[in-house]
C-alpha cells in the first residue's frame, strides 16, 4: 500500500531543508567574514577548550617575556652605568692618579689628586642613582627611593637611610643599660625602651652602639634581599617558599656593588665612594710649604682622625692610612670589576632568555590562529556551494508554491 504525498507535507518538507540551507549558508558567511571556525563554546567544545589551553599559555608566556625585557633593560642600563664607574677608577682620575699621588713627592700633585678623588666618588653615586623609568636601578627591592645620599658636608655616605661606613662602633665596657630586648618587628633592631639619647655619656654610648648595630643588621637585610620573576623557568612555591632557580632575582642591591662596613682594627671604611673621600682627607694634609714635604695634621681633611679618640692622625699615621687606603681602592676596584662580569652574565642570560621566549610567543600564537581562525580558501569554496544550495532551495520553493496556488483555484 503506497503512501499519499500531500502538498501540505511537500511544504513542510521543503520549510525544513530550506531552514537548514537557510542556517548552514549564514554560517558560512559569518565564519568568512570573522575568519573563525567557531564563536561560541557549543560550536566546537573540543577546539574551543584547546584555544583556552593555548591562550593562557600565550598570556603567561607573554607576561614572562615582558617580564624578561623589562629586567634586561634594567640591567643592560646598570651594565653601562657601571662600566663608566669602572673607567673612573681605571683612568687618570680614578685609580692610577691616586697611585700615582701616593708616590709623588709633589704637593700639588697629592693636593690635585685629593679634588679628583672627590669628584670621582660623587661621580660614583651619582652613577648608581641612575633611574630606568620611574624605577632606580641598584636601589634593591625599593626602586622608588634613590639609593645613596650624602650628608650635608660629604662626610657620610647613606645607603636607602642607612650609614654604609656602619660597624666601627665598639661596645661599651660599662653596665648595659636594662633596656630590654632587641624589637625586630618595627625593623629598627633597636632595644624596646632605648631612649633617643641620654645626658649620661655611658648611656649614650650603649645608644650610639646599639644605633651603629641596628645599622649593621639592615645593611646584612639589605644586601640580600630579591625581588623574584617568573621569566619562564618553572616558578613554583612549596610551603609558601620559592624553589630556589625557579624565579629570576631582578634586584640590584647597589650596597653589594660598592661594598660597606669599616675595617674594625682601623676604622677605615670598606664603601668605594668613603675610600676616596678619606683618601682625599689624607692627600690634602699634604704640606709643600715644610722642609722636607710630608704630611701637616693641620691640613687633613675631617675623617684624617682616629676613629678611637677622635684627634687628628699624626704624620706618621697619615702615611700608614695612605698607604692601607690604597691598598683598599684597588681592592675596590677589583670587587667592582668582579660585579661588572658577574652583571654582564646576567643580561647575556636575559637577552638569550627574551629570544627564547619571543619564538615561543610566536609559536603559541600560531597555534592558536590554526585552532581558532579558518582557512579562507576552504571557507569561500565552502561558501559558494553553500549559497548554490541556497538558492536552488529558493527556486525548488517558487515551483511548490507556484502548483499550491494553481491547486488552490482549481
Amino acid at each position: 500500500m503506497g503512501f499519499r504525498i500531500t502538498t501540505n507535507m511537500m511544504m513542510s518538507t521543503y520549510r525544513f531543508n530550506l531552514m537548514n540551507s537557510t542556517n548552514t549558508f549564514s554560517d558560512s558567511v559569518n565564519k568568512v567574514q570573522t575568519k573563525r571556525n567557531f564563536n561560541s563554546y557549543a560550536e566546537d567544545p573540543a577546539a574551543a577548550s584547546q584555544a583556552f589551553r593555548l591562550r593562557r599559555q600565550w598570556c603567561q608566556t607573554s607576561s614572562q617575556l615582558d617580564n624578561t625585557d623589562t629586567t634586561y633593560n634594567k640591567f643592560h642600563t646598570g651594565w653601562t652605568n657601571l662600566a663608566g664607574v669602572i673607567k673612573d677608577l681605571s683612568d687618570a682620575n680614578g685609580r692610577v692618579s691616586a697611585i700615582r699621588g701616593n708616590s709623588d713627592t709633589a704637593g700639588e700633585s697629592r693636593s690635585a689628586l685629593a679634588l679628583v678623588l672627590r669628584e670621582t666618588a660623587d661621580s660614583v653615586v651619582e652613577s648608581m642613582n641612575q633611574k630606568v623609568g620611574e624605577q632606580f636601578i641598584f636601589a634593591g627591592n625599593d626602586g622608588l627611593n634613590v639609593p645613596f645620599t650624602w650628608n650635608k658636608d660629604h662626610t657620610k655616605l647613606y645607603y636607602r637611610g642607612v650609614n654604609v661606613s656602619a660597624g666601627g662602633v665598639e661596645k661599651p665596657t660599662t653596665p648595659e643599660p636594662a633596656w630590654g630586648a632587641i624589637d625586630t618587628t618595627k625593623g629598627t633592631y633597636l632595644p624596646e625602651n632605648m631612649p633617643s639619647s641620654s645626658a649620661d655619656p655611658d648611656e649614650q654610648a650603649w645608644i650610639d652602639y646599639y644605633r651603629d648595630q641596628a645599622d649593621v643588621k639592615k645593611l646584612e637585610i639589605m644586601s640580600k634581599e630579591e625581588l623574584p620573576l617568573d621569566m619562564g623557568m618553572g616558578m613554583k612555591e612549596i610551603d609558601g617558599k620559592l624553589v630556589n632557580g625557579s624565579a629570576f632575582d631582578s634586584a640590584l642591591r647597589g650596597i653589594c656593588f660598592l661594598n660597606s662596613g669599616v675595617d674594625v682594627k682601623t676604622g677605615d671604611s670598606l664603601s668605594l665612594p668613603m675610600v676616596m673621600r678619606e683618601l682625599a682627607d689624607v692627600f690634602q694634609a699634604w704640606d709643600e710649604d715644610i722642609e722636607p714635604q710630608g704630611y701637616n695634621p693641620a691640613l687633613a681633611g675631617p675623617s684624617a682622625v682616629d676613629p678611637k679618640t677622635g684627634q687628628p692622625l699624626s704624620a706618621a699615621e697619615l702615611e700608614a692610612k695612605a698607604e692601607r687606603l690604597m691598598d683598599r681602592l684597588n681592592a675596590a676596584q677589583k670587587h667592582t670589576t668582579e660585579k661588572y662580569v658577574e652583571l654582564d652574565a646576567k643580561a647575556a642570560f636575559l637577552k638569550s632568555n627574551s629570544d627564547r621566549l619571543s619564538t615561543e610567543v610566536t609559536n603559541l600564537n600560531e597555534q592558536v590562529l590554526d585552532v581558532e581562525q579558518i582557512n579562507l580558501a576552504d571557507a569561500i569554496t565552502q561558501l559558494s556551494w553553500d549559497q548554490m544550495c541556497y538558492n536552488a532551495a529558493l527556486k525548488i520553493g517558487t515551483q511548490l508554491l507556484s502548483q499550491s496556488l494553481i491547486d488552490y483555484m482549481n
